[in-house]
């Protein structure tokens, strides 16, 4: 945050209070604003509400019945309807009711909001009714509804932000401080967004996030280079051919699509890719180098590719579900381009293939501190053995693995360490969890990579299904 803001200053919780603070926060306004109160449901349309309502569980509490407990880990969150609840808190070992919670209001702990248990019990103060949201409800109502989903996410996101403004005007008063100096705003890069930039902006790859861009473009180019051969192999054996239109989603430099576009002399190759820079450089090299007419690239976002129905025969996504928030909607929208007996491939990693020996002290601890962090930034490291099961869940047909094993001494050294984890040193500093020791650590692990008597290894998957 201090990066960002550098007018930032750590709040002075100690680690006694901030159960009390995330209670709060939470839970309930803590001077219980009426008007400040954010309703969720308020103002959908039926239509609007009839989806809400399908994806969600009705409950009934009994006066003096225990919604939530202090402590539990169970992390669902719910919307009143009616009556009122209680959030009691611990003081000085006294159980107290701190906030009262309306009808139309959300309460629960967001669990990403981070302490693993809950901060506080939730009592029912009368007879009461309510909705209770599953853990991937947000993803239920984007899948049925893009706007919708976005709308109550804003509202969900909004009740936050005001709790934490108030309750951060209450500590500064607590303290002694003016409120008036005391301001909670929204971040510039997310003001006046539209819903596909606020989408894109929840991948874990956002090219213009990075630090070292120059770098990381180099990365690019190499990792797509580097074992075409093999590369285009395995395509080939799973049905890539000439003369088709083939989409390379997430198209990045386009090296890629150009590589296509020589291995396969009468293909028409369509990129699309959401970063400008990188889409403007990969237009630049299909004209230089000759290739204008046969490869262009578009503007656009895995799960709205601007292409018609039944559009392409073979559509292609390296390295890119890794990076992906909501995974399912991406292999929709691919299957809804590619015609009646078109090939889907898609090409990623599972960072529990990786293999150094021997390992460097912190691997493990590393390993798992890189995992978060992509996943924090709605990335995931695992993806690799998911994708099968995501292809019979869109309803693929005839769907293959072919895993693909990369080593050190195979690949070389260096740029084995470039293409495996200089994307992971980046995605640890734009998380702000790049610190000493994990300086040290890549420092130590480069140099082990270099000896000739490590084995280092990693295996890429090749999971490919037919259109039926």
């Amino acid at each position: 945050i201090r990066e960002r803001f550098p007018t930032f200053r750590n709040p002075g919780f100690s680690r006694t209070k901030v159960h009390r603070l995330w209670a709060r926060l939470a839970h309930a306004v803590p001077n219980d604003a009426v008007e400040k109160r954010q309703l969720l449901f308020e103002g959908l349309s039926p239509e609007e509400l009839r989806l809400v309502e399908r994806r969600l569980s009705e409950i009934t509490f009994s006066q003096g019945e225990y919604i939530y407990r202090c402590g539990e880990t169970e992390q669902w969150m719910g919307a009143l309807l009616s009556g009122s609840l209680g959030v009691e808190v611990f003081m000085d070992g006294v159980p107290r009711i701190s906030s009262i919670i309306s009808p139309g209001e959300p309460f629960g702990l967001i669990g990403s909001l981070g302490l693993g248990q809950r901060a506080a019990s939730l009592v029912a103060m009368e007879d009461s009714q309510a909705f209770l949201f599953p853990a991937d409800f947000l993803e239920r109502i984007c899948r049925a509804n893009n706007i919708l989903g976005f709308k109550l996410a804003k509202r969900l996101l909004k009740t936050v932000a005001t709790r934490f403004s108030d309750l951060t005007k209450a500590t500064a008063q607590g303290a002694g401080v003016s409120t008036d100096s005391v301001r909670v705003k929204c971040a510039s890069a997310y003001q006046d967004a539209t819903l596909e930039e606020v989408r894109h902006r929840i991948e874990s790859y956002r090219f213009e996030s990075l630090g070292d861009r120059e770098g990381e473009l180099k990365r690019l180019i190499t990792q797509a280079t580097i074992g075409e051969a093999m590369e285009f192999t395995a395509l080939d054996n799973v049905g890539l051919r000439d003369g088709k239109r083939i989409l390379d989603l997430g198209s990045g430099p386009g090296i890629t699509s150009l590589l296509m576009a020589r291995h396969l002399p009468s293909a028409t190759i369509i990129g699309v890719e959401p970063e400008d820079m990188l889409r403007h450089q990969a237009e630049t090299l299909a004209e230089t180098q000759g290739l204008g007419g046969r490869c262009r690239f578009l503007k656009g976002i895995g799960h709205q590719i601007p292409l018609a129905d039944n559009y392409v025969d073979f559509a292609y996504a390296r390295l890119l579900f890794q990076h992906l928030p909501i995974p399912l909607d991406v292999l929709e929208d691919m299957k809804r381009v590619v015609n009646q007996g078109g090939i889907i491939v898609i090409l990623d990693v599972d960072d529990r293939t990786n293999i150094i020996h021997p390992a460097p002290d912190g691997w493990a601890e590393m390993e798992t501190r890189i995992l978060n962090a992509q996943k924090a930034g709605g990335g995931d490291r695992h993806v690799g053995r998911k994708l099968h099961g995501y292809m019979h869940t869109v309803g693929l047909q005839d769907v293959g693995v072919q895993p693909i094993p990369i080593t050190a001494p195979a690949l070389g050294r260096d740029t084995f360490f470039s293409i495996v984890y200089d994307f992971k040193r980046q995605v640890l500093r734009r998380m702000g969890w790049f610190d000493e020791k994990a300086a040290d650590f890549f420092v130590t692990l480069k140099d082990l990579i270099r000896r000739p008597t490590t084995f280092a290894m990693t295996t890429v998957f090749l999971v490919h299904g037919q259109v039926p």
